[in-house]
């Protein structure tokens, strides 16, 4: 049929998958990952990236597909202005969906760190936006995240 939504089972799937990728990593360990140098590679991250726009809107149940495939792309081939995006995007989906509040934060704790550790302008507004108001406010006093 036409647009039809990810069962549950495929997200678990995923999910399960990037944990084994993950092997409770730590923020710092996430940061200090390589930076992503193969451009076809940032391309397609990229483009993940912007279909995740996109799936918000036209199909939500793809969304975590995509933050799982970019975090794992991420851990395989090292950090992009997009991994970003994909550990806040993560740090969200503990914290919302699997009630991991620890976990949650340790992911925007990563995205704080990447955009610390590499010049990844572009990304750091939405970063930190994203990282505030989607996962912080699980964790933090609602007045450091004002």
């Amino acid at each position: 049929p036409k647009n039809k939504p990810v069962s549950k089972l495929v997200i678990m799937k995923e999910y399960v998958k990037t944990r084994r990728a993950l092997k409770n990593r730590t923020a710092e360990e996430i940061a200090c990952l390589p930076k992503l140098n193969d451009e076809l590679i940032i391309m397609g991250q990229e483009m993940l990236q912007l279909a995740n726009s996109a799936c918000y809107l036209a199909q939500p149940s793809l969304l975590p597909i995509i933050q799982f495939l970019m975090i794992r792309s991420s851990l395989k081939h090292g950090i992009s202005a997009s991994s970003c995006v994909a550990f806040t995007g993560l740090g969200l989906f503990l914290c919302a969906i699997f009630g991991k509040l620890k976990e949650g934060r340790e992911m925007a704790k990563a995205t704080e760190l990447i955009l610390a550790n590499h010049d990844f302008q572009r990304m750091k507004c939405r970063s930190s936006f994203l990282c505030e108001v989607f996962v912080l406010h699980w964790t933090a006093p609602i007045q450091s995240c004002l």
